[in-house]
């Protein structure tokens, strides 16, 4: 092939990446960040949290007008969800007598919406007629790299507004597991993302991004440990200079170890639930247990399919004199045993298992991103709503061993 056919290949390239529809979806993907830029002009007296349930919805009916040919693939998430809708409309007429279930509107769309999210964007996503896993890699690149400059003034202004008294509560969630991953090769955009996320004081991303970057340097320390090593000693010496402005934004975990010395573990650890030990520990998560817990106790037959479309459990916490009906827990898998029963949330963890072991890949970017997103489902309820984190997954179940095989037969070529 001469250069010139060779520039115009490259250019007819870009220019479908740049109007592509995956392009759209990615794009679409960004605006999880909107979320969190409105929960920061609470600081500047404009309220606008009320519309961040309502922008997930937008984004999901968005992404779905990108769908193109429904391909026998495609076809099967649409299965799935008839079967899942007939179960739970079985559910709600099978109910008889009067029966108090705390029952409200809201939860039916938020019950309905869980079941419909995943298998759409799954059809989506398997609907696309791009076949090459490079090209969707791309646009993931772009994704992350737009995700992270976004993220970053978004972090600064917080931790400014937080350390001069306008946000009490220390924590700014941003989910940098989607994008973390497609930088973890270079040393100083990983310290970068590390210092943002230590500023943003939300645990749980933290816990992930850990996870990530562990799983990869444990593949880059058998291939090439000499990079890690350098990463190793210089994050080690910062950590040494940063001393005490290090223990400070850590300290929510000071605080937790603190905690897990002092309380009284006689009765186990729903010993602790509705105590001010548990809160510091868990954030009210262990009181959602306790809640579904309850729920089944009262309707246990309802544990191997879940509570009907609409209801709710009580979360209480009683020594704050705090009691809320819910229908979701921020663990997921809680959650989708609230709603959907044991047997169903099985077969989706096995089949959220079944992928993550397929074809491991602990220094591919995309598999690092599906592991970050179950990671962050044992402690945020992203699953349940989030567009972004459906995407990511539909995309890894359709391009992640395509890529993985094609960097395997390049690995090989390269070695010959």
């Amino acid at each position: 092939m001469s250069f010139a056919r060779v520039d115009q290949y490259k250019l007819h390239n870009q220019r479908g990446l740049r109007f592509s529809r995956l392009r759209i979806v990615m794009f679409l993907c960004l605006l999880d960040l909107v979320a969190v830029f409105l929960v920061l002009l609470q600081a500047f007296g404009l309220n606008l949290v009320f519309l961040v349930p309502i922008l997930q919805p937008i984004v999901f009916l968005l992404v779905l007008t990108t769908m193109q040919r429904l391909s026998r693939a495609a076809s099967i998430p649409l299965f799935i969800l008839g079967l899942l809708t007939a179960v739970s409309l079985l559910k709600a007429f099978s109910l008889t007598g009067v029966v108090d279930y705390n029952f409200t509107y809201r939860s039916v769309i938020a019950y309905f919406y869980s079941i419909a999210l995943p298998c759409l964007l799954f059809s989506t996503i398997l609907s696309q007629r791009e076949n090459n896993p490079d090209i969707v890699y791309n646009e993931l690149k772009w994704f992350s790299r737009w995700f992270v400059i976004l993220s970053v003034p978004l972090i600064l202004i917080y931790f400014f507004l937080h350390v001069t008294g306008r946000f009490v509560y220390f924590g700014f969630s941003i989910n940098f597991h989607y994008a973390a991953p497609f930088f973890f090769h270079k040393n100083m955009y990983t310290l970068g993302m590390a210092v943002l996320i230590l500023l943003s004081g939300k645990r749980a991303v933290l816990v992930n991004f850990l996870v990530q970057l562990g799983l990869y340097f444990s593949a880059e320390l058998r291939r090439n440990p000499f990079p890690v090593l350098i990463f190793i000693i210089f994050a080690t010496v910062a950590t040494i200079f940063a001393g005490d402005n290090l223990a400070f934004l850590l300290r929510r975990f000071e605080q937790m170890a603190d905690t897990l010395r002092t309380a009284d573990w006689s009765e186990g650890l729903f010993g602790i639930a509705d105590t001010y030990d548990s809160i510091i520990l868990f954030g009210g998560r262990l009181e959602e247990i306790t809640g579904v817990l309850r729920y089944f106790e009262k309707y246990p037959n309802q544990i191997w399919f879940g509570a009907p479309p609409g209801a709710n459990y009580l979360w209480k916490i009683e020594w704050s004199d705090m009691s809320i009906y819910k229908s979701f827990a921020h663990l997921t898998w809680v959650a989708y045993i609230f709603r959907y029963g044991i047997i169903p949330s099985l077969f989706l963890l096995a089949f959220l298992i079944y992928l993550l072991f397929r074809r491991p890949e602990a220094k591919g970017a995309l598999w690092l991103v599906y592991v970050g997103t179950l990671s962050s489902a044992t402690f945020g309820p992203n699953l349940l709503g989030s567009p972004t984190a459906w995407i990511l997954i539909a995309l890894y179940f359709r391009y992640g061993p395509m890529k993985a095989k094609k960097r395997l037969r390049n690995s090989k070529a390269i070695a010959n």
